[in-house]
């Protein structure tokens, strides 16, 4: 798995060669597809990793599924917190930023006067009147 590939389409895919694999005739269980999910994670996700590898050393079974929602819980931590940007197969750039945006929060609105337009109710910084603004 790349840094920047969202686990659950990793996952998805390699859950899709099993099934061809066994139109072929040979099966892979849960387990082993488990084990080669955990050895084939970024460093990222070390900790995660390193979680359910002490659940498998105690003869615990990790299920898939759990697995899938943990890693994808860490990634969308990641994005959040901007360490990965998202991978976005349309190149709608303006979906990111606005989802990033819905999920950070929204900025307490400034009471004061825009020192470049005159208008109350932004900064001069964040102008929209700038070049540099425009697509805020």
């Amino acid at each position: 798995m790349g840094k920047k590939e969202d686990p659950d389409e990793w996952i998805t895919n390699l859950e899709c060669l099993r099934q061809c694999i066994a139109e072929c005739g040979k099966t892979i269980d849960d387990n082993k597809l488990v084990m080669h999910i955990l050895y084939h994670l970024p460093t990222e996700y070390d900790n995660i990793n390193d979680q359910y590898l002490k659940e498998l050393d105690e003869g615990k079974d990790v299920d898939l599924e759990n697995l899938r929602v943990g890693l994808q819980r860490k990634y969308d931590r990641l994005v959040d917190y901007g360490h990965i940007e998202k991978s976005n197969d349309d190149r709608n750039d303006k979906l990111v930023k606005e989802e990033r945006a819905l999920k950070t929060g929204f900025k307490k609105q400034f009471k004061g006067k825009c020192r470049i337009c005159g208008k109350i109710g932004h900064k001069g910084t964040d102008c929209w009147t700038l070049d540099s603004n425009k697509e805020k």
